[in-house]
């Protein structure tokens, strides 16, 4: 009966949670960078309530990509690596240097000065919050073979599980301050948001290297969403999620330096919205999380902008200016980016994320 079980598809649940969590995630990264260039500092209480954005939106671009070699277990490789570089490599490159041209060539001509032309590395490093399509797109291609041998039976699902676990966990003891500690040569200015010239080595690694462990982890996650599952039905676990990711919160809010507070944070809130739900009539919520990808490629520009006008209002940073120009910003984006898709007819160019319909739980 166990050999059975361990051979039986994991639930085909719709996760409506997780569509729900991306369209918030990447609401909390405009809410992120509104805060920032309008001076707000690392530590406010604005940016450590979203603190969850990225982390979430790298463990559910992996617990998604197990989750459909589960359900086609036969996907080609090359089909997947082709679809990849269409969604997510080629709108990165294009829009990193749009990005470049419009903030170091064009805004420098309109004020009299001599622009600075994109350098040939950013094809590799991508434009400033960009780096992420280029991190899911590598670590994709690094991963999806053994997802594959996964699913077809090649490789067992535990004992993989197990080794992305460990590979998680060794990325925040080992990697992640090994990389930090090599980068710590870099001063403010090329850590900055705002000031950022040609994107060099360091630079790229100082920005990806906190984010390392969620890919392996959102991984491990989905190798084990079946267990996940069953344990969904009882009260208890449910209860306990939403505890766990409360108490997470408070831990991370709280003045003490805790350690790895960020990423039990991410992970309580991740596993809470993981319950397998009925097919409901969330169409708004499928909406905006077909939309994110969107948002996500055009927020900064807007952002740049609110913050300036920010800046001639002398509006002060604070958690409601933030949150009030995070929707702002969202809602523009979003606005140009539909726009924009009407005008240009590259759907690559501002690709929709792929939302099925709710399908109900198998889990019996």
């Amino acid at each position: 009966m166990d050999d059975v079980n361990e051979r039986r598809p994991p639930s085909a649940a719709r996760y409506e949670g997780l569509d729900l969590l991306r369209g918030i995630s990447v609401f909390s990264v405009a809410v992120l960078h509104v805060h920032v260039l309008s001076g707000g500092g690392p530590r406010d209480a604005v940016l450590l309530v979203r603190d969850f954005a990225f982390p979430i939106l790298l463990m559910g671009s992996f617990f998604v990509l197990a989750v459909s070699f589960d359900r086609r277990p036969l996907r080609p490789f090359g089909e997947l690596v082709r679809a990849r570089i269409v969604r997510l490599l080629v709108p990165s490159v294009v829009w990193s240097y749009l990005y470049w041209i419009g903030w170091w060539m064009v805004r420098p001509w309109l004020k009299g000065e001599s622009g600075v032309f994109p350098p040939w590395s950013l094809v590799l490093t991508a434009y400033l919050h960009l780096w992420f399509l280029h991190l899911v797109f590598a670590m994709t291609v690094a991963f999806a073979p053994v997802l594959g041998w996964v699913a077809r039976g090649r490789w067992p699902r535990w004992p993989v599980f197990g080794v992305c676990l460990a590979a998680a966990i060794g990325s925040l003891g080992w990697l992640q301050p090994l990389l930090l500690e090599m980068t710590s040569v870099l001063d403010a200015p090329a850590r900055s948001v705002v000031a950022y010239p040609a994107p060099d080595w360091l630079t790229c690694v100082d920005r990806i290297a906190p984010f390392l462990a969620y890919a392996p982890l959102g991984l491990a996650i989905g190798l084990a969403r079946g267990a996940i599952d069953r344990w969904y039905r009882t009260a208890a676990f449910r209860v306990g999620t939403i505890v766990a990711a409360l108490a997470a919160l408070a831990v991370h809010l709280s003045p003490a330096n805790v350690p790895f507070s960020r990423e039990i944070y991410s992970l309580a809130v991740f596993i809470a919205v993981l319950r397998p739900v009925p097919p409901r009539p969330l169409t708004m919520v499928r909406y905006l999380s077909r939309w994110s990808f969107v948002v996500y490629i055009l927020h900064f520009a807007f952002a740049v902008v609110l913050t300036a006008a920010y800046a001639w209002a002398d509006v002060a940073p604070s958690a409601l200016a933030s949150f009030g120009g995070g929707v702002i910003v969202f809602a523009m984006a979003l606005a140009a980016g539909a726009a924009l898709r009407r005008v240009l007819p590259f759907d690559w160019l501002l690709p929709l994320v792929p939302v099925g319909k709710p399908v109900a739980s198998e889990v019996r």
